[in-house]
């Protein structure tokens, strides 16, 4: 990893953050690329300092600029995206969003969903059925037929090459 945030960081954050002046008292979940703090009716997700062939959140400005494209992206598809937040570091502790402080990372504010409601919940409890499936079909090929066509020739030996690394995250 590059300069950034860290795993202890992150649990610091959500165990004793603050945010709109009240302590988060947040769980964390981590993927390969990002950590999502889940504190009552809010989820944080803040980008890993990872750089790796096939993206770059190495540096503090990547992080935001990328926070601030998934919001923009995904904001069209649901409601639950807030906006980007900064997180500070003021006096020994952490802060979600305005205040005072360095800024040492940025994050994309959603609503926090039911763990219950999450698809990867539902599945692992048989709840979703063939007519779900079909619905989150009929919304994908939607998007993909209206969205702008790109061209480019598939030079497979450089994909193999540019995600050689995808095993080691």
């Amino acid at each position: 990893m590059v300069a950034g945030m860290t795993t202890s960081d992150v649990i610091e954050l959500a165990r004793k953050g603050i945010f709109q002046g009240k302590p988060l008292h947040g769980n964390v979940e981590e993927t390969h690329i990002s950590w999502v703090i889940l504190a009552g009716r809010n989820a944080f997700k803040i980008k890993k300092p990872l750089k790796l062939s096939f993206l770059n959140f190495s540096t503090l400005e990547r992080r935001k600029h990328f926070c601030e494209r998934e919001f923009q992206l995904n904001s069209r598809f649901s409601d639950i995206y807030q906006g980007v937040v900064p997180i500070r570091a003021q006096g020994g502790r952490w802060h979600v969003g305005s205040g005072h402080g360095k800024v040492m990372d940025y994050a994309v504010q959603m609503k926090r969903l039911l763990t219950s409601r999450r698809m990867d919940s539902m599945l692992r409890a048989d709840k979703v059925g063939l007519d779900e499936i079909e619905k989150l079909a009929r919304v994908i090929a939607a998007f993909h037929i209206y969205a702008e066509k790109v061209f480019l020739p598939f030079d497979h030996l450089q994909a193999r090459k540019t995600f050689n690394d995808i095993s080691g995250i």
